[in-house]
């Protein structure tokens, strides 16, 4: 499976664009200080009114993927989407834990609307009137393997434009105890396939090949993310932050192959051209 780079976004602590968070993996910001919790972004593709009900972790979502699309022609109703969470809007979930948990579980129903884990994605279909293929993924630790592995197999098999959103939130006491994301962090890729004519691709994104091995792999070591206290926090808690070794590797046009784990005795086999 192959496919072109068309745009990337970012944002978490210290970087709010793939331009910041590129300066960090090119060791141009790793002595400057971070800002441990990022503003909520209000991602301008929402409306006041429905801007205003969202989660931050949809707006985090979208506003990531709104970046992908600055630097190509393609719009996103064009565009296939696969948005990958390992545990949703984890807010939420502590909210309606503690208040079925009271004398009164009476639940917000707003709140209850936007507790489902595709939300994102419905928020974001709705929003670019998107009508093709949309999936919700959440895989835990292997969530960004899993959902490289979905965008390329779209991508491959639909022979259209893929944006695919990694995001995760820092999780509240109790549930940090079990699953220490300690950093929110979201990203997102637009892919094309290599053939497709309207995706002119710019020259400094390469293009990626992907494919499935028989073997078990570890997450690699990211020698730049490591020098980062922030972005080695990501890396190694925020499950959705596993796709800064990808990211690590386009910034630094490093085009070694490297494999990422998909599950028990399997792997996803990535190498950028």
């Amino acid at each position: 499976m192959q496919c072109n780079i068309l745009g990337i976004g970012a944002y978490g602590p210290g970087f709010s664009n793939w331009e910041t968070l590129k300066k960090r993996l090119d060791g141009a910001l790793i002595s400057s200080p971070d800002k441990r919790r990022p503003d909520i972004p209000r991602p301008a593709i929402l409306s006041p009114i429905v801007s205003r009900r969202a989660p931050g972790i949809v707006k985090l979502a979208l506003e990531t993927a709104t970046q992908a699309f600055d630097e190509t022609t393609i719009l996103p109703r064009d565009t296939a989407c696969v948005f990958g969470s390992s545990m949703g809007d984890s807010e939420l979930l502590d909210y309606m834990c503690r208040t079925v948990a009271t004398m009164t579980p009476a639940l917000s129903p707003t709140k209850f609307h936007n507790s489902v884990h595709n939300a994102p994605t419905g928020y974001w279909t709705i929003a670019t009137d998107c009508h093709h293929s949309a999936n919700s993924i959440a895989a835990y630790d292997v969530t960004t393997s899993i959902a490289l592995l979905e965008a390329l197999v779209m991508c491959s098999v639909e022979r259209r434009p893929v944006l695919m959103v990694l995001y995760d939130i820092a999780l509240q006491v109790p549930l940090h105890d079990f699953i220490p994301i300690s950093e929110p962090f979201a990203a997102a890729i637009l892919i094309a396939p290599v053939s497709e004519p309207e995706a002119e691709q710019p020259n400094y994104y390469p293009t990626l090949t992907g494919e499935t091995i028989a073997t078990v792999a570890e997450w690699p070591r990211c020698a730049m993310v490591a020098e980062c206290e922030s972005l080695n926090s990501i890396y190694n808690t925020n499950p959705a932050g596993r796709i800064l070794v990808l990211l690590e590797k386009i910034s630094h046009h490093d085009y070694g192959p490297m494999s990422l784990p998909l599950g028990t005795g399997s792997s996803l086999l990535l190498s950028l051209s």
